[in-house]
């Protein structure tokens, strides 16, 4: 998601999730960069909305990404 523009991230995030949970993916990774937390932002609420499909992990460990990234578990 770096360096993408907000609007674009969203419906970026929504189609990614969309495709993991077709997939049958039980979590991904999202890298969006540390910058102003913009696009953190924008994940998290994307993949905690009523229809969405999952719930936030605790932040990615120091050597993979840190808070770069975001981690969703996959509801089943």
């Amino acid at each position: 998601m770096i360096g993408r523009h907000a609007e674009e991230a969203r419906d970026a995030v929504d189609e990614f999730l969309d495709h993991a949970v077709m997939a049958t993916a039980s979590r991904v990774r999202i890298v969006h960069g540390h910058g102003m937390g913009v696009l953190r932002k924008i994940i998290q609420e994307a993949a905690q909305q009523p229809s969405a499909r999952g719930e936030i992990l605790p932040r990615a460990a120091a050597e993979r990404d840190g808070a770069g990234a975001t981690i969703v578990k996959l509801r089943e």
